[in-house]
């Protein structure tokens, strides 16, 4: 999993893509920070604690969308199956 996102940035990062870099040499990637800790913390372990998640099904599918943009196929799949198993309220 950390290696398809580490090829996503590649991709984002390589002459492909223009990013322009902050004053602070920082780079600013406009999407929502609300749903991408969900990313972060997939990435990190490769799950998601249903107990954590949010418990409507709106803000479950921003976690989709954010996945989908990171071409995170595998965490579509895991908050898909969580909201139809034990995940958050439907």
């Amino acid at each position: 999993m950390r290696r398809m996102m580490f090829q996503f940035l590649a991709v984002m990062f390589s002459d492909r893509r223009e990013l322009r870099r902050q004053p602070d040499d920082s780079y600013f990637i406009d999407r929502d920070g609300e749903p991408f800790r969900y990313v972060l913390n997939f990435l990190r372990d490769g799950s998601l604690d249903p107990q954590s998640l949010p418990s409507d099904r709106s803000a479950m599918r921003q976690i989709i969308c954010e996945a989908r943009y990171y071409q995170l196929d595998s965490l579509v799949d895991h908050v898909r199956q969580l909201m139809q198993t034990d995940g958050p309220a439907q």
